[in-house]
């Protein structure tokens, strides 16, 4: 469903007919890459891109100076005691 939302398809069972095994491979490694939906990475990125067009020199890592914890935590990397302690840090847990 998250790939037929990434790309604009309504029909999910439309789009799993047209798919091959080999295609929805790849977009399974994408993925693992880039995780779809990752507002975080693609507010850094948008600022990077903007401050580049402004002159600016963004370095490398420049994007995960955005990202919470500085870049550390990615979604899936997170361990779900490290995932307690951030939301304990503002106040959304006891």
């Amino acid at each position: 469903m998250r790939l037929a939302l990434e790309v604009g398809e309504w029909d999910v069972d439309a789009l799993a007919e047209r798919m091959t095994v080999h295609q929805v491979a790849e977009w399974a490694a994408f993925y693992k890459l880039s995780p779809w939906g990752d507002a975080w990475r693609r507010s850094g990125r948008m600022v990077a891109m903007i401050a580049a067009a402004f002159g600016a020199k963004p370095g490398e890592g420049f994007e995960d100076k955005f990202m919470p914890g500085g870049g550390r935590y990615r979604g899936m990397n997170q361990s779900e005691t490290e995932m307690l302690d951030e939301l304990r840090k503002v106040g959304l847990t006891e």
